[in-house]
């Protein structure tokens, strides 16, 4: 086991399956990162109905059908409360050409996206967050004991 601190961040869905699933190359935030590597992306348990909304329309405008658009808002394809899988950060600007990007924001430039067979259930926090990847190891074990 090891003690190596991973990264972590909390993105509502459906941005966190977006994002992992090399759709969504941005993150927008109001605050800047001079961090810049691995990060694994946490999907938020909060998703309100609003936010359903303005997703589905945020899909659409980026030129998903609606029948994709539902599947990336549904629970099955968006879960929520797991990580993901993991992106590389390589930039923060504020003035991205991303088709994601939104003016006033930090923009969180987002590269190689790797999805995980299986998400891992875990609690999100705000901000930038770190386990060790022995802690991740161990929920891991925890999972397929409980699946078995």
């Amino acid at each position: 086991m090891t003690d190596e601190k991973l990264r972590v961040l909390t993105v509502r869905q459906p941005h966190a399956t977006l994002i992992i699933n090399r759709i969504k190359d941005v993150e927008n935030r109001s605050r800047r990162t001079h961090y810049r590597g691995s990060l694994l992306i946490h999907s938020a348990k909060v998703f309100g109905r609003a936010n359903e909304e303005a997703a589905l329309d945020t899909i659409q405008t980026h030129g998903i059908n609606m029948i994709d658009a539902m599947l990336l808002c549904s629970p099955h394809w968006a879960p929520r409360g797991f990580i993901l899988g993991t992106v590389e950060v390589v930039g923060c600007v504020q003035d991205s050409s991303s088709e994601w990007a939104e003016p006033g924001k930090w923009h969180w430039i987002l590269e190689n996206p790797q999805p995980w067979p299986e998400p891992v259930l875990w609690r999100g926090q705000q901000g930038l967050w770190q386990i060790t990847q022995a802690e991740l190891d161990e929920k891991r074990r925890e999972m397929a004991h409980d699946s078995a």
